[in-house]
């Protein structure tokens, strides 16, 4: 089904420290699809627990890098970001990560925000306490290669599908069996009722996503 204005190009409007001028920010951008997955996950996030499916780790990570842009624009217009993703240092996961990964990393960025990051080649130990964190709903949402899909169960209302590319030069895309066995995982019995799988796409002619 396509459903329009799901979300909308959002402007930012704040003072430059530096030059003392008003800037002029708009987010979204319609041709960068992590921003459009970030906003679209940062509202629907409002009707429960969300997971964002990466066919890469490194796109995973640009996900969370436009997490943590977008609220930075949020703190620069004075615009108060939903509780949900107010900073918390006290979550297991953030603990594990800062073993491994430098404070100022990504992974242990978004973590502060109660956002997961989990692909296959990070430490089990803090793959392991994501997991945990999100099943338990202390992390909101999930930004997750297929190494979600091998057998974990998770309270999951809606699924962004990012990307199913794995490597543009050969045309490779995710194996069928990986995919459904991430569709499969929105509003699984005991856990959820209903889920939603969404892909989503900008329209450059009315600035909005669909």
């Amino acid at each position: 089904a396509f459903v329009p204005k799901i979300i909308e190009q959002q402007k930012f409007q704040y003072t430059s420290p530096s030059s003392k001028r008003i800037k002029t920010e708009f987010f979204p951008d319609i041709s960068n699809n992590s921003q459009t997955t970030a906003m679209l996950a940062y509202k629907l996030s409002d009707e429960g627990n969300c997971l964002v499916f990466c066919s890469r780790p490194d796109w995973a990570v640009s996900v969370g890098k436009q997490f943590l842009d977008l609220f930075e624009l949020y703190e620069k217009a004075n615009l108060e970001v939903t509780s949900s993703f107010k900073k918390d240092e006290n979550l297991e996961s953030l603990y594990m990560a800062t073993r491994w990964f430098a404070t100022d990393s990504t992974v242990v960025k978004c973590l502060e925000r109660r956002i997961g990051i989990h692909y296959g080649n990070m430490p089990e130990s803090v793959r392991k306490s994501i997991e945990t964190d999100f099943k338990n709903e202390e992390l909101k949402i999930l930004i997750s290669t297929n190494t979600i899909g091998q057998g974990v169960n998770f309270p999951i209302k809606n699924i962004i599908i990012h990307s199913l590319l794995r490597n543009p030069k050969t045309k490779n895309y995710v194996d069928i069996n990986d995919f459904w066995n991430i569709v499969g995982r929105a509003g699984r019995a005991s856990q959820e009722t209903e889920g939603q799988i969404i892909f989503p796409r900008m329209s450059r002619v009315h600035r909005q996503s669909t």
